[in-house]
């Protein structure tokens, strides 16, 4: 299993810790097909709803535009918040 990325974090750095953005995938789909882009995006569109796909669609609009690279203490807070989200599905 690896983390798949819709934008790929090469292009779009600030969107890597995005959880609309990263999510479990295979690793064929992931390293062989090159993310295997348009079965994702369906099943993506599908699992996030289209408010929350367009509202991603927009990030990466602003990031591209904007350029906007996270702090270490924003990636900081980041990795906080994951871990107590963990605490939580345990």
């Amino acid at each position: 299993m690896n983390c798949g990325h819709f934008y790929n974090v090469g292009h779009y750095a600030g969107l890597r810790f995005n959880e609309d953005n990263a999510h479990g995938q295979c690793i064929h789909c992931n390293k062989h097909l090159h993310g295997n882009l348009i079965e994702y995006r369906d099943n993506l569109f599908m699992k996030l709803g289209a408010e929350r796909f367009e509202n991603l669609k927009l990030k990466a609009l602003y990031y591209k535009r904007c350029g906007h690279k996270s702090h270490r203490f924003e990636i900081e807070q980041r990795i906080e918040e994951l871990k107590a989200k963990l605490v939580l599905v345990k």
